[in-house]
């Protein structure tokens, strides 16, 4: 089976090598680490123009000076969901930030949603409440996405096959965890309306993946 061509994301930056450098090691630790291929490329936003690799690109970022943050948004327009503005402070570009955009960016790829503003860097309650703490947490903690995991055999000539269903996902994002979940298996699949179907029993082996990459997974069947 032809393997799936890497999506790409094109990140166009101010302020240079130090803040590509923040941003490109945990970008592409954190797309490895999900099994997710992507391409990142790097260009810089006051020489290199955002058409037309912006709209070749799977995703685009910019990442701009928070005073021109507005046009660069009207810039981006025509782009879509698949295009998003990342505010800084050059003088004082903040790397905790970054970090978190980053991450933050990551998590959409596999939730589906839209940036809706910077990420919340307010700092947690310290040791001591454990109350607090437990309350802080319930309020803070994003619900898991679910995703139910099941088995047929029913018209296939004994050759049963894991599936996948009920998944919030847009539809390359369900190819892009098909492949993750085929590479992980070691076995052969594919994506039929919106539904996985992996070759054989794999359940067990899926829900442990499914669920290291944050899914809550739901078991139907036997």
């Amino acid at each position: 089976m032809a393997k799936s061509p890497a999506r790409a994301v094109h990140i166009w930056i101010s302020g240079g090598d130090a803040v590509r450098g923040v941003v490109e090691s945990p970008l592409a630790n954190g797309l490895a680490g999900l099994g997710l291929s992507w391409k990142v490329q790097f260009w810089n936003l006051d020489k290199d123009p955002l058409s037309p690799q912006g709209e070749q690109a799977d995703r685009v970022v910019i990442i701009a000076p928070q005073e021109v943050e507005g046009a660069w948004k009207d810039s981006i327009a025509s782009l879509g969901s698949k295009a998003e503005v990342w505010p800084i402070h050059l003088a004082a570009a903040d790397a905790n930030l970054l970090r978190a955009e980053v991450n933050g960016w990551i998590a959409r790829l596999l939730t589906g949603e839209t940036r809706k503003g910077p990420p919340d860097l307010t700092p947690k309650l310290t040791p001591g409440s454990a109350k607090a703490n437990e309350k802080e947490g319930k309020a803070s903690a994003p619900k898991p996405k679910k995703i139910s995991v099941g088995r047929e055999t029913k018209g296939r000539a004994g050759k049963g096959v894991t599936t996948l269903f009920d998944i919030p996902l847009s539809a390359e994002e369900i190819k892009d965890l098909a492949q993750t979940i085929k590479q992980k298996c070691g076995t052969g699949g594919t994506v039929k309306d919106g539904r996985i179907e992996i070759q054989g029993d794999q359940r067990e082996r899926i829900v442990a993946e499914l669920e290291k990459l944050g899914y809550q997974v739901k078991k139907v069947g036997g």
